[in-house]
């Protein structure tokens, strides 16, 4: 089955060399104090070995102050960077700027959420979503490896979102659209509603929930199944396959330290802003993608 319906083409994760293609990238929203970009810095682990992300910030007379990341092996707790998001409070971390929830929420409206990353029509990155990490594997070892994203990671990106641009929007059975379009829940209130905020952060509709190399995926593997002439049977099978998939093939999952995971959107009944995210690759036999979804 799964060589049926073959997710689209690896060529939007780049090859690395020694090590197998990413199981998944670690994701941060990009903001801005007015003077300087201000990325959010959180912390990784390595089994039990914490690995974290250092930060240092780098000033010169001709250009903004900007962030250089490393990522290292703390000996204490208190040797990793705090966060820098409080209750929709962000701090820059080259000028100690904290911008209001307001400030926060209109620059993320502006991006529709900020899950994707900007690029200008030379397909450099210019604002929005950053990589902080590509999480890898290698073969005959266990555990998980990090590296720092380089120009490659982020040239696979810009071309998926090419590549979605240049499809045709083609219809489903019933008028639906590949990617949803339908308004997310509107939340506030007192009641049930205040679990989901994504709408204060520019999250309007559901196709804004979802990274453009996201959004190929899944509509790549819907129109193999809307296309292909396998049994009536096995239709089903895949849809729900997909939709598996869809639940961790999304910008509002998290990543889970304590054993390298990416967590799945509904660990709680809610649609709550998350501050950083894991993209995974939806190919390959690794768990929380496609493959691993059918069987």
């Amino acid at each position: 089955m799964y060589r049926v319906f073959r997710p689209f083409p690896a060529c939007y994760w780049p090859p690395l060399g020694a090590f197998i293609k990413p199981p998944a990238l670690r994701v941060v929203h990009d903001l801005r104090c007015g003077n300087s970009s201000g990325p959010l810095v959180l912390a990784l682990q390595k089994e039990n070995r914490r690995w974290a992300l250092w930060y240092k910030v780098v000033r010169s007379t001709d250009v903004f102050p900007y962030i250089d990341f490393e990522i290292f092996e703390p000996q204490h707790d208190s040797d990793v960077p705090p966060g820098t998001v409080t209750r929709a409070k962000a701090a820059c971390l080259c000028w100690g700027t904290v911008l209001p929830p307001e400030r926060v929420r209109a620059q993320l409206t502006a991006q529709h959420g900020g899950a994707d990353v900007l690029f200008d029509e030379h397909g450099n990155r210019t604002g929005g979503a950053r990589l902080l990490a590509v999480v890898l594997l290698k073969p005959g070892e266990q555990g998980r490896y990090y590296l720092l994203p380089t120009e490659q990671d982020y040239a696979a990106v810009c071309k998926a979102m090419r590549r979605l641009r240049g499809m045709t929007p083609g219809m489903l059975p019933e008028g639906l659209r590949p990617v949803p379009n339908e308004p997310t829940p509107a939340g506030g209130g007192s009641g049930a509603g205040r679990a989901f905020s994504v709408q204060k952060y520019g999250m309007m509709t559901f196709d804004d929930l979802f990274t453009a190399r996201q959004k190929l995926a899944l509509v790549t593997l819907v129109k193999k199944l809307t296309g292909s002439d396998a049994p009536p049977y096995v239709a089903p099978v895949v849809a729900l396959a997909i939709g598996r998939c869809a639940e961790q093939t999304f910008s509002l999952v998290r990543w889970r330290t304590t054993v390298e995971a990416v967590a799945g959107t509904f660990g709680r009944q809610v649609l709550p802003m998350m501050w950083d995210f894991a993209e995974i690759i939806p190919t390959g036999i690794e768990a929380s993608n496609f493959a691993a979804a059918v069987e």
